[in-house]
């Protein structure tokens, strides 16, 4: 590991500064004038006080700054990706002269895994704009795991909790049914437009694990590879599965039958040595489409993306290291910042461990590393259906009457759909109520398109801000309306059947949040008229099951 010491200033924003000095004070005044070793009984010197030079203190005050701009409420709507990562640059080449050049050396692991044009990427020494895009994704995604994993109390039940939170915000789109799925996306925007493929879905998630510092893969069965699921590795444990086109871990054996969704999802070392596991997903004449002997051969697929791999990430992580927690760099081979085991490493190890794969099973997925550069080329083309996209969420445009000259002018909202869709996902859901308020009423005082598809995602999202605090009746009334009325996106941009289904299936969970199963049951019902898909008929199956079990207890009651 590198023995190279990091500036004591280094990472740290001014406030987090302020005290480090202040509490480093203290302790020098109360310090006594010499202490005796009582190993050998000789005096210490007395260690000075840290000194904070012009300089450091510069570095400290632009890094703050550079970091503010990159916070999810900010970039992309305050800030541009380009004039952040050019910031960087100049912050780094000012302030970054104590890096360890042999704080990573992975170099031939990256060349052996990635083709040349991502292998050339990783080696830019430039910050790009799309790496200012991955730190603004790794702070949301932080926060988001925080306020999603607070009574969570082992890795388990993080997982899980995570997993809801991906399903329930990111609407489920089918690319060979709607347009808008083919719209390329990170995890940033698969978040903040609510929407996405599987694979966008089960991307995110193992973004929001990072911060954990939970390994997931892509396990593809070598005779079935489009009906991959991701394994998510608990540390000194398993391998547990789940499928991101369903909506549903693989139940396991340690699953609550009587919890309305699964709790436990079953490992990869259950469902090689037990058909039974995937059995519980058959849907009467359609059966789950894995079976035991499918998951014999399968590869392992590291996912991540340039960013998280490039060693300029790793110099950032490097100055970053003492606000501790927040994971932007991830190396593929050796390097400092995870000295234990790289991502590769570990994977080769998590296989041995129970004589699961080999390390010839590893290699990279490619989703992830295709639409980040996908993402790219639709930003620099001003007309692609991306940048039209991000229009609406630039949105409201609301009218307002020029004090000065008398007229009515256009200009956009002070609160944006995107800025309420941020403060949504991080789990303000009080101010997010608030401010999509203005979004719905903006289409009625100026009727544009772009207005139109802003309220169609703000009256879904005010369903769940409801729901989120507990203001279930309202909630309910809310996913009824959206369910309910008939609507058609002028744009294409916004997924409404899907949305519908997703109203309904919080309508459910409502129902179960109010306690009121037979509710749940009769929504569940609903959807299935519409839409029977394997989720809505096992969730079904399973809630029967549970009110089966609740009767007979009320009538000895």
């Amino acid at each position: 590991m590198s023995t190279t010491k990091r500036p004591i200033w280094s990472g740290l924003p001014a406030q987090l500064l302020g005290m480090v000095l202040v509490l480093g004070g203290l302790a020098w005044m109360m310090a006594p004038e010499q202490n005796e070793d009582p190993g050998n009984g000789k005096v210490k010197p007395i260690v000075p006080p840290v000194v904070i030079t012009n300089m450091q203190s510069e570095c400290t005050r632009n890094l703050s700054r550079i970091l503010n701009g990159l916070q999810p409420g900010r970039l992309g709507i305050r800030s541009d990706p380009a004039d952040l990562a050019v910031e960087l640059n100049r912050w780094i080449a000012k302030c970054g002269t104590d890096i360890d050049s042999k704080l990573t050396q992975d170099t031939e692991t990256q060349r052996a895994l990635l083709s040349e044009e991502v292998f050339n990427r990783l080696q830019e020494k430039r910050f790009l704009p799309e790496d200012a895009a991955h730190v603004r994704l790794s702070l949301l995604a932080k926060e988001i795991v925080t306020q999603v994993c607070t009574s969570a109390e082992n890795d388990t039940q993080r997982c899980m909790d995570l997993f809801q939170f991906v399903i329930r915000n990111i609407v489920l789109v089918d690319p060979e049914s709607t347009p808008t799925s083919t719209i390329p996306s990170t995890p940033y925007e698969a978040m903040l437009w609510g929407q996405g493929s599987a694979e966008a879905r089960a991307w995110t998630f193992a973004v929001l694990l990072r911060q954990l510092r939970i390994d997931a893969v892509i396990i593809a069965p070598k005779e079935k590879p489009s009906q991959w699921l991701l394994g998510v590795q608990i540390p000194q444990g398993s391998l547990l599965l789940f499928d991101f086109r369903i909506g549903l871990p693989i139940p396991g054996p340690d699953d609550i039958s009587t919890s309305p969704f699964p709790t436990a999802p079953a490992s990869l070392s259950d469902v090689r040595s037990d058909d039974a596991y995937f059995r519980k997903l058959d849907v009467s004449e359609s059966p789950y489409p894995l079976a035991q002997e499918d998951m014999q051969e399968f590869t392992v697929e590291l996912i991540g993306s340039p960013s998280l791999w490039a060693k300029r990430m790793a110099e950032l992580q490097f100055m970053l290291e003492p606000l501790a927690g927040i994971e932007i760099y991830d190396g593929l081979g050796t390097n400092a910042l995870h000295p234990e085991a790289s991502q590769v490493q570990r994977m080769i190890q998590a296989g041995l461990q129970n004589s699961l794969w080999k390390e010839q099973a590893i290699s990279i997925w490619n989703y992830s590393i295709q639409q980040v550069s996908s993402v790219i080329e639709a930003r620099a083309e001003a007309e692609s259906s991306y940048n039209l996209k991000m229009q609406i969420f630039a949105g409201p445009q609301i009218q307002q009457l020029d004090s000065r000259s008398g007229t009515v002018v256009i200009r956009a909202a002070d609160h944006t759909l995107h800025a309420a869709r941020i403060e949504q996902l991080r789990g303000d859901f009080s101010s997010a109520l608030l401010h999509f308020g203005p979004v719905l009423t903006s289409y009625k005082t100026n009727s544009t398109p772009l207005n139109e598809e802003a309220a169609h995602f703000a009256s879904f999202w005010v369903g769940v801000s409801q729901y989120e605090t507990q203001k279930l009746s309202a909630a309910v009334n809310t996913f009824n309306r959206f369910v309910t009325t008939v609507r058609q996106s002028q744009t294409q941009l916004v997924p409404l059947e899907q949305m519908r289904q997703s109203a309904s299936d919080w309508k459910a969970t409502t129902s179960l949040a109010q306690g009121n199963l037979e509710a749940a049951i009769l929504t569940r019902k609903e959807a299935i008229s519409s839409s029977s898909s394997r989720r809505n008929v096992y969730l079904l199956h399973r809630w029967k099951n549970i009110q089966k079990t609740e009767q007979p207890a009320k009538s000895d009651d």
